[in-house]
């Protein structure tokens, strides 16, 4: 006996892309990370395998958050990434330091905060170089290959100059707006409710973000989603257990 199924033209369009993400899974490599990326490139998520989720703070201002919000990481013991701009790294040098004394992995944020697709090609080779510059000199030991384009502002050149200073492009899977300083039960809902194995959680150092942290980051723990820097967040499965926080390599 012969079964003919009919399927509508628009459930059609649904399901062959999932069917093709689930042919992909299962395709990969054993121990390759699973990632979302962008057409150009930049990375969005870590492993969607694994239940770990990555607090990513941009830094271009908001120095008078920093040491409480470290205060907060400690008590709860959470490693974030911090992605900072060189000018601001400069002006704040032993904070920088202390983020990275307590164990935070340190990525770019660029040199200044400039849109990077509108600068021509030196000048985006400049924003880059010398931020990754910046922040080594300041540290005295290299920032992780990870470049955070400012404002998420990227393209295809932008992922390819980044990659030419040895760094991975990273834009984020949730965004928390918490820059416009909305109030912190806003920011706990955006970063809790919509996170999701290898989400990339962008914040930053502001009073409301401050005093959402605590209840983020046990918020995150009960779904059962750990906090891990974004370094090892894209690391193959095989071996992110064993991987230092701020070695990509």
């Amino acid at each position: 006996m012969t079964v003919f199924i009919l399927v509508r033209r628009r459930s059609l369009d649904l399901l062959v892309p999932l069917l093709l993400a689930f042919l992909f899974v299962l395709a990969r490599a054993p121990g390759e990370a699973l990632l979302v990326t962008s057409p150009g490139g930049a990375v969005r998520s870590g492993d969607l395998g694994r239940p770990e989720v990555s607090l990513m703070v941009n830094v271009d201002w908001g120095e008078e958050f920093i040491p409480s919000m470290l205060d907060v990481l400690d008590q709860k013991g959470v490693k974030v990434t911090f992605f900072v701009v060189g000018g601001w790294a400069r002006k704040n040098q032993e904070l920088l330091k202390e983020m990275s004394r307590r164990g935070h992995e340190i990525g770019s944020h660029g040199e200044l905060h400039k849109l990077a697709t509108q600068l021509d090609d030196r000048a985006l080779d400049w924003l880059i170089s010398e931020g990754i510059t910046t922040l080594s000199t300041v540290l005295g030991c290299d920032p992780a290959p990870l470049f955070a384009p400012p404002a998420g502002d990227c393209d295809d050149r932008v992922v390819r100059a980044a990659e030419r200073f040895g760094c991975v492009t990273i834009l984020w899977t949730v965004d928390t707006v918490d820059w416009k300083r909305p109030p912190a039960a806003t920011i706990v809902e955006r970063a809790v409710g919509r996170s999701a194995n290898g989400s990339l959680l962008l914040m930053h150092p502001t009073k409301p973000t401050l005093q959402a942290l605590p209840t983020v980051i046990d918020g995150l723990r009960k779904k059962g989603l750990e906090p891990v820097v974004v370094s090892r967040a894209i690391a193959p499965s095989t071996s992110a257990s064993s991987r230092a926080p701020g070695a990509l390599r």
